[in-house]
């Protein structure tokens, strides 16, 4: 996996169109592949890049809600 940034005005890869100065990260074969065609498509932030793990935050407890009171008809 490689952090790049985009050095052409828009680049076309597999998570879509990229613009210029925007940071992507592709793996490394996927990389070759546009390389090889545009040479100077990207400028490589990070050569081994990997991904931070999301931080999942603990469930918080809600209250219940109060329940409205259900009327009751009254039959005479």
């Amino acid at each position: 996996m490689k952090l790049l940034r985009v050095s052409r005005i828009k680049v076309q890869t597999s998570k879509g169109r990229i613009n210029k100065n925007e940071t992507v990260i592709l793996d490394d074969a996927e990389y070759n592949k546009i390389v090889y065609m545009t040479p100077d498509a990207f400028e490589v932030l990070e050569d081994n890049y990997v991904e931070p793990k999301p931080v999942i935050a603990e469930p918080i407890e809600v209250a219940p809600k109060p329940r409205r009171a259900r009327t009751v008809k009254v039959v005479k």
